[in-house]
Formats: C-alpha cells, structure tokens, sequence
C-alpha cells in the first residue's frame, strides 16, 4: 500500500474553505437570531402599545355605558304599564 507524502496542499486548502464556510455560517445565523430577537421586541412593544389602548378606550366607555343602562332604565319604567287602583 502506498500513501502520497505530498498532497500539494489539497488538504490545507480544503481546511481552509471548510472553516471560511463555517465562519460564514455562523455570521448568517447571528444575523438571523438578531432579525428574530428584533421582530419579537417589535411584537411585544406592539401588543403592549394595544393593551394601553384598549384599557384606555375601556376607560372612556365605562362611563357611557352606565349612562346608556340608566337611560334605559328610565325608559323601560316610563312605559311599564301602571297599575289603577
């Protein structure tokens, strides 16, 4: 059995590639987790900004709303049929 002593730097070269790839690699994924961690703190920024919203607009319909029952309340008495004794 016979084994080349010299590759003619086959080997290095192709070390050489296999970890410029894998740096490669890892930058890209680095991108990726940081656009993922982005769009996440966006989501939640969001959906915190539509809870102060939503609690805000609660909060200005409460009052209208006891109104609108009273008024109804109201309404239902005025034209309940009364009784003649």
């Amino acid at each position: 059995m016979t084994a080349p002593i010299y590759d003619g730097g086959t080997a290095a070269s192709q070390t050489r590639q296999a970890k410029e790839l894998a740096a490669q690699s890892r930058l890209v994924l680095d991108q990726v987790r940081n656009q993922a961690r982005t769009a996440a703190t966006g989501a939640w920024v969001a959906s915190e900004g539509a809870k102060i919203a939503v609690a805000a607009s609660e909060s200005r319909c409460a009052p209208l709303a006891s109104h609108f029952r009273a008024c109804r309340r109201r309404r239902r008495a005025a034209s309940a049929p009364r009784s003649t004794c």
